[in-house]
């Protein structure tokens, strides 16, 4: 979690720095909860399929990630902490910064392609799957014309992995690490 405040104190800066306005909660629309719940099952349908993929002896991170404890403190705390700051930062200030100066969609696809990279030590395919999960959060944010509907369904996403990976491993034990 000390990266998330590093990150969020950076994109204060830089928010203050450049007079920079980000959306905030944004309005609801049946588009939006329609995009929202289909952005989180879409999601949700790849991580199941990626959890049943058998780990390489060497990948303890997301070993470990399957082993987290969803209901603990310090899980739904950096649940919380990831969707607000990581949607603030990257669906907020930085598609926001980049898009006065390269376009919207060069914008939206320039800040996905960071968020991935960010969750490379997922794997490749982790990062892969980042980066899509950000233009879904970026549509959402569009639709939405806030930022409040990407952080509930980043922190349901987050939550809801966390709780099936620890069935998968309660109920497979090593099978799945």
């Amino acid at each position: 979690m000390g990266l998330q405040v590093i990150l969020l104190l950076m994109a204060l800066l830089a928010m203050y720095a450049s007079n920079l306005s980000v959306e905030g909660l944004g309005t609801w629309s049946w588009q939006a909860m329609l995009l929202a719940i289909g952005t989180l099952t879409i999601a949700l349908v790849l991580a199941e399929w990626e959890a049943r993929r058998p780990l390489p002896g060497g990948d303890a991170f997301r070993r470990q990630l399957r082993r987290s404890r969803a209901g603990s403190p310090y899980w739904i705390a950096s649940a919380i902490s990831a969707a607000v700051v990581e949607e603030f930062c990257y669906r907020g200030v930085l598609t926001s910064s980049l898009a006065g100066e390269i376009g919207y969609w060069p914008a939206v696809a320039s800040s996905a392609l960071f968020f991935g990279l960010a969750h490379l030590g997922q794997g490749w395919r982790g990062a892969v799957f980042s980066t899509i999960f950000a233009i879904g959060m970026q549509l959402l944010c569009l639709v939405q014309q806030g930022l409040l509907a990407a952080i509930l369904v980043h922190f349901s996403y987050d939550m809801i992995v966390s709780a099936r990976g620890n069935r998968l491993v309660a109920t497979r034990g090593n099978a799945l690490s």
